[in-house]
């Protein structure tokens, strides 16, 4: 599960607060301790309380650097929620090499095609070079609020770069954009919700529930903007191509 941002900067701002609060105690403490050597001026000799006086305001001086510090990291760390662009979640590497991903991707045909006659087959009987989606889940298991990964897009291409590709529902109201550089090797499912991207799995991030359980229509548009697939789902179809 993949850190909230927000959670993050309040526990590390909780933690510089608690440490900005103890130097200044330490702070107060040391004056203390002056104003205490002022008081008993005439008990030291003039080379002990030149000697003590200077440890003192070293001490002083390098807890004020920190003090000074601590300030300006929590100005930095408060600036920051409100400056800081939102960056795709890096994509990590699922499949060792380009071939092995392949062969991945054949077995499942394979599997697929097995439970298909020579009329029907298999969806993900895909051209390589080319991407399609090859299955829905539109409605989100349980409360679809606290469950939106259990709604998800499947699109499937072998050796496709999908960059500049989109994902829509009907109507276009919801668009997800695939990240730069990101190649499919199989099928990959798009979830509604947060989490850490793979090779096999990309998250939206929506704090909303995208697809209608009543039945949508998912789109997958190419980088010219083309559509390149097209799906129905709905109660009375469990999933139906429309290209």
């Amino acid at each position: 599960m993949a850190a909230n941002p927000e959670y993050e900067f309040k526990k590390l701002n909780d933690l510089l607060c608690t440490s900005f609060n103890n130097i200044k105690y330490d702070v107060r403490d040391i004056n203390g301790k002056i104003e205490n050597l002022k008081t008993n001026f005439a008990s030291f000799s003039t080379e002990s309380i030149k000697t003590a006086f200077e440890s003192q305001t070293k001490i002083i001086s390098e807890l004020q650097n920190s003090i000074n510090q601590t300030n300006e990291r929590i100005s930095e760390l408060e600036r920051k929620p409100e400056q800081a662009p939102m960056q795709i979640q890096p994509v990590s590497t699922v499949f060792k090499t380009r071939d092995s991903a392949l062969t991945e991707i054949r077995n499942i045909v394979r599997e697929d095609s097995k439970k298909k006659t020579k009329e029907t087959p298999s969806i993900y009987d895909i051209p390589e070079g080319q991407a399609r989606i090859t299955s829905v889940q539109f409605k989100a298991k349980g409360n679809g609020k606290k469950n939106l990964n259990s709604e998800w897009v499947e699109v499937t291409g072998y050796g496709v770069e999908l960059t500049g590709f989109k994902l829509h529902d009907k109507g276009r109201k919801h668009t997800f954009n695939f990240p730069a550089g990101f190649t499919a090797y199989g099928p990959v499912k798009i979830f509604t919700g947060k989490g850490r991207n793979t090779n096999t799995k990309l998250y939206w991030g929506r704090p909303k529930a995208v697809w209608n359980d009543k039945g949508d229509v998912a789109t997958l548009r190419n980088k010219q903007n083309r559509i390149v697939s097209q799906v129905l789902s709905e109660p009375t179809y469990s999933f139906k191509p429309l290209k």
